[in-house]
């Protein structure tokens, strides 16, 4: 895999992800809480010169709508698992794609089920049979499983799908080991192309020396957190990092107020 950041290096790495880490339900709505944004810019303030990245499955114009002017703070993202990396500005700076073949069979299988999913691109992105409400946005378009035929599979980074309680899939031999597969804890299977993954991210900074600390709620973060030199597990789905010494891995309660006073900690302690 190329290197994107050969001209980025600094001490300390902070990596995010961001719903359920970041962002919680709050009686205001879904967001990023005033509490926890000035507390990331308090870190940031105290790491001149450090490394801030969001490692997320959003695509960008998810990760700009969420964290509105707080942009600022960092210097990369990883962004649909890390498939697709920009840089401060958002401009790409890396950009993983599905071969056009496995593309097409993965979208095949999947309509041929009648499971609904989405192929993205980064600045776009089209899903088959309905659903994924939440994923209103002007570049999105709409079609049927039928439709599946017509699909351009080039520049595709990740395709997304839901499974019923219940049903089961299962991958073809020939598409095995052809992608890496995310299970989100409400039910939202990502693939990526390869072993593509979050991960990457951390791997990078030790490569440079950096210390790297990791914040993660899902089991798309594991692999990053298990990795990183310490991970902050916010709530309870990770359960496969509880052996884990203390010193690598803290769990803190999936609350906004438990995560500024981890980023407080942080900036205060080191």
């Amino acid at each position: 895999m190329p290197t994107c950041e050969s001209r980025h290096s600094s001490q300390n790495r902070y990596i995010f992800d961001l719903d359920g880490t970041l962002a919680f339900d709050s009686p205001s709505g879904y967001g990023i809480s005033p509490e926890v944004r000035s507390a990331l810019r308090s870190l940031k303030a105290s790491k001149p010169g450090d490394t801030f990245i969001v490692a997320s499955s959003r695509a960008s114009r998810g990760i700009r709508a969420l964290l509105g002017s707080d942009c600022d703070l960092f210097d990369f993202y990883y962004s649909l698992n890390g498939a697709l990396v920009l840089n401060s500005q958002f401009e790409t700076v890396e950009k993983i794609e599905f071969e056009k073949s496995v593309a097409c069979a993965t979208a095949q299988l999947l309509s041929g089920k009648a499971i609904p999913f989405y192929v993205d691109r980064g600045d776009s992105f089209e899903v088959f049979g309905g659903g994924f409400d939440w994923l209103a946005h002007p570049s999105r378009v709409d079609s049927d499983f039928a439709e599946v035929c017509n699909l351009n599979p080039y520049g595709i980074c990740k395709i997304s799908l839901t499974i019923r309680d219940g049903d089961e899939l299962q991958f073809q031999d020939s598409l095995s080991g052809a992608f890496s597969v995310n299970h989100h804890h409400d039910g939202v299977i990502d693939l990526t192309p390869g072993r593509v993954g979050k991960e990457v991210a951390v791997v990078r900074g030790q490569r440079r020396g950096e210390r790297v600390t990791m914040f993660g709620n899902d089991n798309n973060d594991i692999k990053a957190l298990s990795l990183a030199d310490y991970g902050v597990v916010v709530g309870d789905e990770i359960s496969s990092l509880r052996t884990m010494p203390r010193q690598r891995v803290e769990r803190i309660p999936a609350l906004a107020s438990s995560v500024a006073g981890m980023l407080r900690k942080i900036a205060h302690d080191e």
